[in-house]
């Protein structure tokens, strides 16, 4: 990744080493969850694009990234911001093939088509908070912290994407008993 930075960018904007050294060192701490945080969002086959988007927008402006803040959060707020985008712009476009599900019966959907199909009933907001909550284990105090908003916003967002989930899995799968 930060070799195709090298080639897309003007090399003289490399003047400070240092600077692509520690962007280097936050792109390996943060990879793993923010192309999580993504796939999870859209489970779609345009998570690497997405990714890659994220990392180019925070590249252009990390001399701007004050360092008093969490380098996680703010990659994160750059990630959901690309996701959000692309599903407006792709929300008309996008058909089920899209996603990275089995086209087959209700009787044969596996667990994980299943929550997936779930997940993507859920608003943006809601599918946001769910899977930091339940994928991710955040706290609902980290939560806010990591999405800025405050965090009886978070609760309420996740008492409904709650709801809502567990009333299609009800519907379209899993039986309790």
């Amino acid at each position: 990744m930060i070799t195709k930075l090298k080639t897309l960018f003007n090399p003289l904007a490399f003047s400070n080493e240092n600077t692509l050294e520690d962007f280097q060192v936050y792109y390996e701490e943060t990879k793993d969850f923010v192309r999580a945080s993504i796939y999870w969002m859209i489970r779609s086959h345009h998570v690497d694009d997405l990714v890659q988007e994220t990392y180019l927008k925070a590249w252009k402006s990390f001399k701007s990234f004050e360092s008093k803040a969490s380098f996680k959060t703010w990659i994160y707020r750059i990630a959901m911001n690309v996701t959000y985008d692309f599903l407006r712009k792709k929300t008309n476009d996008l058909n089920i093939d899209d996603y990275q599900l089995v086209d087959t019966s209700k009787d044969d959907l596996t667990n994980e088509d299943l929550i997936s199909k779930a997940l993507l009933k859920l608003n943006e907001n809601q599918r946001e908070v769910f899977i930091l909550f339940y994928k991710f284990g955040y706290t609902t105090i980290e939560i806010a912290e990591l999405i800025e908003i405050k965090e009886g916003t978070v609760k309420s967002r996740l008492h409904y994407a709650k709801e809502s989930f567990v009333e299609f899995v009800k519907e379209d799968g899993v039986q309790n008993g």
